[in-house]
């Protein structure tokens, strides 16, 4: 997909944000604004978004002297996420049958992709826990979740794309679910080849263990998303052998929108009128859709 107006302003709001959260003064601040905008005026916008983000991300990390400059919030919000990740659990092993708890573990997954926030202390955890609760109600604005069900009963490989801190607990829990309905499945999580945003990284991966559950592997590319132009072959290859492939997050389906292989199923909030649209979904509905 290529770049929408639409995402500038929330990848420009990044600077005072940052500059906040990593105590810069006002002069680099001002001085880090001016070298963003300037990116933006000559950038060529035939790229998708992920692509411009990690462009910009390289000015920012640049001028404030660090490439992980959310680092704290995502290490803050990575354990949050691991205690409510537990309770989920408990909801999970009191359920019958193996769809039941899909279900529900996919439902609570995708609400993950609603911690996206700029600060520890914005977050409200027992609004989220609510939110939680009340996804498993939710109707979603495109529900394929019966079909990658069905093709996980096939499948011997899945690649499962991160996207946000804090989220990727509730992605560890979903795998866990996931491996017990199907013990056969060998599950390959990907992380952003460096830090970009709050996307997820090996350090993120560490924060909640994954490798518990999963090989965690880079995809070697800086992008906010998954831009195959982009990314290392080792993933590239992964991407196209997988049985079936997860992508969390609105990055990812920016990056692979309308894709070049079948068995994907995109999961995320549709948080914007960008990656609602794209989808056919209401703004702020849950999707799960399949290619």
């Amino acid at each position: 997909m290529k770049f929408s107006s639409l995402c500038a302003s929330c990848i420009v709001k990044q600077v005072p944000l940052l500059a906040e959260i990593n105590k810069i003064d006002d002069k680099t601040e001002k001085d880090t604004l001016r070298k963003v905008l300037s990116f933006f005026a000559t950038a060529d916008y035939s790229k998708s978004t992920p692509e411009l983000v990690g462009g910009a991300w390289d000015i920012m990390s640049s001028q404030f002297g660090e490439r992980d400059l959310y680092r704290s919030v995502k290490l803050y919000l990575n354990k949050k996420l691991l205690s409510i990740s537990e309770n989920i659990e408990k909801q999970i092993e009191n359920l019958k049958t193996p769809k039941e708890k899909f279900r529900l573990a996919l439902c609570s997954d995708i609400a993950g992709n609603l911690i996206d926030f700029a600060a520890p202390d914005s977050v409200d955890f027992e609004t989220f826990e609510n939110k939680i609760n009340e996804i498993q109600n939710t109707k979603f604005g495109v529900d394929d979740s019966d079909i990658l069900f069905e093709k996980l009963h096939s499948a011997k490989t899945i690649l499962w794309l991160g996207d946000n801190c804090g989220e990727i607990a509730l992605d560890k829990m979903f795998i866990k679910v996931l491996k017990e309905i199907f013990p056969s499945i060998q599950v390959f999580y990907t992380v952003r080849g460096m830090a970009v945003m709050n996307d997820v990284t090996t350090v993120d991966a560490d924060d909640v263990k994954m490798s518990e559950v999963a090989t965690v592997i880079s995809n070697g590319d800086k992008s906010a998303g998954t831009v195959l132009e982009c990314v290392s072959d080792e993933f590239k290859n992964l991407f196209y052998k997988a049985d079936v492939v997860i992508s969390k997050g609105q990055g990812n389906f920016e990056g692979l929108y309308l894709p070049d292989r079948t068995n994907i199923f995109f999961l995320y909030m549709a948080k914007c009128p960008v990656t609602a649209k794209m989808a056919d979904a209401p703004v702020k509905s849950i999707v799960c859709k399949g290619f």
